[in-house]
C-alpha cells in the first residue's frame, strides 16, 4: 500500500509539473474534452480551466487514499463504523483481525488512486499535444488499459 501511496505522489507531482510546463506553450484555445475516437470536441480559451485536470486528479485520488487511512482507523479503533457484510463477526475480530479485513479494501483505494492519477496524467499530456497540433487526436487504447488497471486492482 505504501508503495501505490508513493506512486500518487510521484503521479501528482508530474501532473502538475507538466500542466504548468506545458501552460506557455498552450495556444490561445485548448481541448478539454474528447469523443470516444479521442477527438476533440469541446475546446475553451486557454486560462485557468487548464489547471482543472490536475485539481480534480489531486482531489480525486487524495481522497481515494484519505477514505483507504480513515478505513484503517476505523477498523482499528471503531469497527462499529466499517460497513462490512458481516458486522457482528467483523467488530468480534481481534483488532488485528480487522485490519487484515479491511486490507483488501485499502490496497484496492490506494492502487486505484495510483492508477487514475497516471491516467490523469496521459490526459493532460495528451490534451496538451492535441493543443500544440503535435497530433490531433487522443488515443484511446491506454485509457482502456488504465481503467483495466483500475479494476485488475
Amino acid at each position: 500500500m505504501q508503495a501505490c501511496i508513493a506512486l500518487v505522489a510521484v503521479g501528482q507531482a508530474l501532473i502538475w509539473w507538466r500542466a504548468l510546463a506545458w501552460y506557455p506553450r498552450l495556444p490561445d484555445r485548448i481541448p478539454v474534452h474528447f469523443s470516444m475516437g479521442g477527438t476533440p470536441d469541446r475546446w475553451t480559451d486557454r486560462g485557468a480551466e487548464w489547471f482543472v485536470l490536475p485539481g480534480v486528479s489531486t482531489g480525486l485520488t487524495m481522497l481515494m487514499v484519505l477514505i483507504g487511512l480513515f478505513i484503517g482507523r476505523m477498523a482499528f479503533r471503531t469497527p462499529s463504523l466499517v460497513n462490512m457484510p458481516n458486522k457482528a463477526l467483523f467488530v468480534r475480530l481481534s483488532p488485528a483481525g480487522r485490519m487484515r479485513a479491511v486490507a483488501p479494501t485499502r490496497v484496492f483505494l490506494a492502487w486505484s488512486s495510483a492508477t487514475v492519477t497516471f491516467l490523469f496524467a496521459f490526459i493532460l499530456e495528451g490534451s496538451a499535444r492535441v493543443a500544440i497540433k503535435e497530433t490531433s487526436t487522443l488515443p484511446l487504447w491506454p485509457m482502456i488499459t488504465f481503467m483495466g488497471l483500475v479494476f485488475a486492482g
